[in-house]
């Protein structure tokens, strides 16, 4: 019995210590298979183009007033922030730039004075990027990918999956190696 416990433990040892030099590897890119995988299935990035809803996080900026920080308002919540701020506008005046709190940062990819194409993109625990078409007073979401935690750690079992599906792939294929190593010492040694 204590030699049976002995040796399985050595077994999983010699596996733990086997598996440093390619199991990251193998593991992350199952991983973030697995996570590509999950937003396929609960539409991480959606297109306006293709008739797909926008998320309803869909973010879009709104100046107060011309020159100063824009505000993050919900794409549901626009008009009611016009009704409250009659001299507000979707117009940015900076190319680039940061909200008033500092939480999304933004690029104006086209830009003329009545229509600007802008990109919205939001870093913290999750993922968020919008893109839309505004005028000063309309908007067009144009596409929106949302990413979070969730998502990677509904991947992260599929990474284990794949990490062990590899592990067991090399084994044969050195199982096969050396046993065809053996076979052709042995077929020289008799000739």
């Amino acid at each position: 019995m204590q030699v049976t416990f002995i040796n399985k433990t050595l077994s999983v040892a010699l596996a733990i210590i086997g598996s440093v030099w390619f199991m990251p590897v193998s593991f992350l890119a199952g991983s973030r298979i697995g996570m590509e995988l999950v937003c396929m299935q609960t539409g991480c990035s959606r297109s306006m183009e293709r008739g797909e809803a926008p998320h309803a996080s869909f973010t879009v900026l709104i100046e107060r007033e011309k020159g100063e920080l824009p505000e993050a308002v919900l794409l549901s919540e626009v008009r009611e922030f016009f009704a409250m701020h009659p001299d507000a506008t979707l117009l940015l005046s900076g190319r680039t730039g940061k909200t008033a709190d500092l939480a999304w940062e933004y690029q104006v990819e086209s830009h003329s004075p009545e229509q600007q194409r802008v990109r919205v993109e939001y870093l913290d625990s999750h993922s968020m990027r919008f893109t839309y078409s505004a005028s000063a007073r309309t908007v067009q979401p144009l596409d929106s990918e949302v990413v979070g935690v969730a998502h990677m750690m509904l991947g992260t079992p599929l990474g284990l999956l794949f990490a062990f599906v590899i592990r067991q792939v090399i084994g044969r294929v050195r199982h096969l190696r050396e046993a065809l190593v053996t076979e052709v010492t042995e077929y020289v040694a008799k000739s």
